[in-house]
């Protein structure tokens, strides 16, 4: 008799633990959903910005067309993506991060645009590049105090 009670609930304590583990795992899985959801915009706005910058890039290696008029349209294109990926950036500057995965994700573009920028360009502390690093290093340190 002994052997016929184990046996019956040995399946219902299986059952037990695997409720208990899927109420775990839910929990975590929330909690990371729940994180995400607070950088959502913030998250959407870099993959914008990765968009922009890799149609930007490919169309730059397209900077002679057979015409003047080509060459133009060429040119207008590249100045309306960089146009609407310094929106972009401005947009992910005003935009703090809360997690993170909302930080890393803003240290990865600010990382892409800094050196370059630098480089080629006289900047200023009201440079969008500046303005996004100075936003990046508030976040991390309002992280920091948490």
């Amino acid at each position: 008799m002994p052997k016929a009670n184990a046996l019956s609930t040995t399946p219902r304590r299986s059952l037990f633990s695997g409720v208990i583990a899927a109420s775990i795992l839910t929990a975590t899985a929330s909690g990371a959903f729940a994180q995400t959801l607070q950088d959502s915009q913030l998250l959407e706005l870099c993959q914008q910005y990765w968009r922009l910058d890799a149609a930007l890039n490919a169309l730059e290696w397209e900077t002679t067309g057979e015409t003047g008029a080509e060459e133009a349209a060429i040119e207008q294109r590249i100045s309306n993506l960089a146009d609407e990926r310094y929106t972009i950036i401005t947009q992910i500057k005003d935009s703090p991060a809360k997690t993170a995965q909302g930080r890393a994700t803003k240290a990865k573009v600010a990382h892409s645009l800094l050196p370059p920028a630098v480089e080629a360009y006289n900047l200023t502390n009201e440079s969008e590049e500046i303005c996004l690093v100075m936003s990046l290093m508030q976040d991390v340190m309002e992280g920091a105090a948490v």
